[in-house]
């Protein structure tokens, strides 16, 4: 446990000292400083009580004890208010060190290589991390300042009851260690669970997450499916409180095996003092003293405990967070590698790639040359390998075998900034952003954000000059009938936000990843034209299971089971009485 603080606590201790340096330091000192309160209550307590047991014999005792009474109050609020104050820096301290870590997080998983989301084992650690943000690790910074406050508080109050007997403080000590025990014992269980569960509570979540869609809630009343998706969800639920709820049995087993050992040991001491008593060794105010020295060491070792397990539990998940966050950094660019500013030539040797996990070839042996200006159409029927390819292409997947050079060097020695710099895409789930079409374009170029003119440009040659005129609030009119103002697009009008924004990118390679799929073949059609157009002397890559964008191509590349069926022309290709022949005539009267 304590190498686990060493590893994963130091990191966020570094982080509240650079954030708040002066703060952090006053919580420390005024957190270990109230560790003295129950040790000066329990002594003032003894001293009071014993002044009232001797108003009867002289009054002198009554002024005396309403003194000690006094003091008392007064030990409380100040504690009190020293609570308030650590409590308050505290908060302050966690939520700036919460956004810092959130923001880190965020940002890391802007760069972690695409493929690595297509790994399971991967998936799973990712959960983790964004539980561990919320069981946040300044946390265990908190906890371990806190042993240290009722280590010291404890220390005072063994000193007392060693006094009396050296039996108490061994007794009381040894009565809380097996709860301590039971306590890890526990924290570990319920960590196993919640990895077994992971993928079980992503269903969950995803099922769930139906109900609050606005799309698939159309399809669940359409099919009538609302029942289906409840009753999966409910089965799933099921699961995890079965699970969740045998281990909550073991932990209260747990907690009850503990009170049992203290409240024996509470028995036991309370017999001794009693003893003392009959004996004349030790005053009623003792007694009430002692008791409750006790009682406040027994809640310290406990506290301890479970402040001991948070550090566990903690340090458990902090692992995969900050795994994340420092040890996943395989995507930075090297500075040894070579920079890339225009893309001339790309040259593809015998690629084959199989996702990770699979023993299955998603691609395999493709043997491609794409030239500067070249318009270039790959089709095929749906898992053909097509958009495997393309996600290669887009710097997405970097573990694949065979070569690929562009400008007569391998992609792996180019840093990946530089080429992805180079090309644009419209990928066939692009994002609906539900911001302002202002941002929907700007995010082609995010640095032409505030520059009106060339934004209200590509909007207007993209075809939406019309629609742009049809907004009350114009370039500033959200997409999205969820807020105020908000405006829906057509599936149309938003393939043409999408063209916008790899228009603005200006880059040497645009790609068009089948983004039409949902339209029908005409108005397919349509985007292609539109996009051929605006496209010019670029470099494009269309990808497509429909024909119809191969009257735009120079070269046309037909894949079948992962790999290069044929290429060549249209004439050339229709003479091969092939795969893409017998697409064309299938497909034709789509376009007649």
């Amino acid at each position: 446990m304590f190498k686990n603080f060493n590893k994963y606590g130091l990191n966020f201790f570094r982080l509240m000292f650079e954030k708040h340096k002066i703060i952090t330091s006053i919580w420390i000192v005024l957190t270990i400083s109230m560790s003295v309160f129950p040790s000066i209550n329990v002594r003032l307590s003894k001293l009071s009580i014993d002044s009232i047991n001797k108003i009867s014999q002289d009054n002198a005792f009554y002024q005396l004890s309403i003194e000690f009474l006094l003091l008392i109050a007064l030990s409380t609020i100040i504690s009190s208010i020293l609570s308030a104050i650590t409590n308050l820096i505290y908060a302050k301290i966690k939520k700036d060190i919460v956004y810092i870590v959130q923001k880190r997080f965020y940002e890391k998983l802007s760069y972690i290589s695409i493929e690595k989301f297509e790994d399971d084992t991967f998936y799973n650690k990712l959960l983790m991390a964004y539980g561990a943000i919320n069981r946040n690790g300044t946390d265990i910074i908190k906890y371990f300042i806190l042993v240290i406050q009722n280590i010291l508080t404890i220390s005072g109050l063994f000193i007392i009851l060693y006094s009396v007997h050296w039996s108490l403080s061994l007794g009381l000590f040894l009565s809380a260690l097996p709860g301590t025990i039971l306590l890890f014992i526990g924290k570990t269980m319920r960590y196993k669970m919640d990895i077994n569960n992971s993928q079980t509570n992503r269903y969950m979540s995803y099922t769930a997450s139906m109900f609050m869609n606005k799309n698939a809630l159309k399809e669940i009343k359409l099919f009538n499916i609302g029942g289906f998706l409840l009753e999966k969800w409910s089965v799933l639920y099921k699961i995890i409180v079965k699970s969740d709820f045998k281990l909550l049995v073991k932990e209260e087993r747990f907690k009850t095996y503990g009170v049992v050992l203290l409240q024996l040991s509470n028995f036991l001491i309370a017999v001794l003092l009693i003893s003392r008593i009959q004996h004349n060794q030790i005053t009623i105010g003792d007694y009430v003293s002692l008791i409750a020295a006790a009682s406040s060491v027994q809640a310290s070792l406990g506290t301890i405990g479970a402040y001991l397990g948070q550090i566990f539990e903690i340090s458990l998940y902090n692992r995969a967070l900050l795994d994340i966050l420092y040890k996943d950094i395989d995507d930075k660019d090297d500075c040894r590698l070579e920079s890339v500013n225009n893309i001339e030539t790309i040259e593809i040797k015998n690629l084959t790639y199989k996702y990770p996990g699979t023993n299955r070839y998603a691609i395999k042996n493709i043997n491609l040359s794409i030239n500067k200006g070249e318009k270039i159409a790959i089709v095929g029927d749906n898992g053909a390998g097509k958009t495997t390819l393309v996600n290669i292409l887009l710097g997405y997947y970097s573990s694949y075998s065979g070569d690929i050079f562009v400008n007569n060097t391998d992609l792996k020695n180019i840093t990946l900034e530089s080429y992805i710099k180079q090309v644009s895409a419209i990928l066939q789930d692009f994002i609906k952003y539900k911001y302002t079409l202002k941002e929907n374009v700007a995010l082609g170029d995010i640095s032409q954000i505030e520059n009106e003119a060339a934004l209200k440009n590509v909007i207007i040659v993209a075809g939406m000059g019309k629609k742009l005129n049809e907004f009350d609030k114009g370039i500033n009119t959200v997409l999205s009938k969820e807020y105020e103002g908000g405006e829906e697009l057509s599936g149309g009008e938003w393939q043409k936000v999408a063209i916008c924004r790899a228009m603005l990118k200006n880059t040497n390679i645009i790609v068009l990843d089948e983004p039409t799929a949902a339209l029908d073949p005409l108005a397919e059609l349509e985007i292609f034209d539109l996009f051929n157009k605006v496209s010019k002397d670029k470099t494009t890559i269309m990808i497509s299971h429909r024909l119809g964008i191969t009257r735009f191509a120079d070269k046309i590349i037909v894949m079948k089971n992962g790999e290069i069926a044929e290429q060549g022309r249209h004439d050339d290709l229709m003479a091969l009485e092939g795969i893409y022949k017998k697409m064309f005539l299938a497909q034709s009267n789509w376009y007649i």
